[in-house]
C-alpha cells in the first residue's frame, strides 16, 4: 500500500482511484490545505510518508534540489476531465507504486 497526497491542481476523482487500488489517499482540500504554499504541502507530504502528486513544476525543482523530501508523482498531461485522468492513471498505477516502492523519488507521467 502507498499514500498518496494529491496537489490542488488535481481532480479529488483522483483520490478515489487510489483508495479504489487500495491505497491511502487525500487531497488538499479534504484537510484544509486548498490555499496552502508550496512549502506547507510539502511539509504535509513529508509528515504523511505520503507520495506528492502534483501537475506543478515547482515541485519537481524543489525534489531534484532537497536531500529530504517526500517522492513526487509529476503528472505532465495537459487540462484533461477527470475521468480522461484517471483512465490513463489507472493502468499505470501498479508500475508507479513499484517505482516508488523500489527508492525512485521522482516519476513522471506524460
Amino acid at each position: 500500500m502507498a499514500r498518496f497526497l494529491i496537489d490542488e491542481q488535481l481532480p479529488p476523482a483522483l483520490g478515489r482511484l487510489f483508495k479504489d487500488a487500495g491505497h491511502d489517499a487525500v487531497h488538499i482540500y479534504n484537510i484544509g490545505l486548498g490555499a496552502a504554499s508550496d512549502q506547507r504541502v510539502w511539509d504535509e507530504a513529508i509528515a504523511r510518508k505520503a507520495i506528492l502528486v502534483t501537475k506543478d513544476a515547482d515541485f519537481v525543482v524543489r525534489r531534484h534540489r532537497s536531500v529530504i523530501g517526500p517522492p513526487v508523482l509529476w503528472i505532465r498531461l495537459g487540462n484533461t476531465m477527470p475521468a480522461v485522468l484517471c483512465a490513463k492513471l489507472e493502468p499505470l498505477l501498479d508500475e508507479l507504486v513499484a517505482a516508488f516502492a523500489s527508492g525512485e523519488i521522482l516519476v513522471e507521467v506524460s
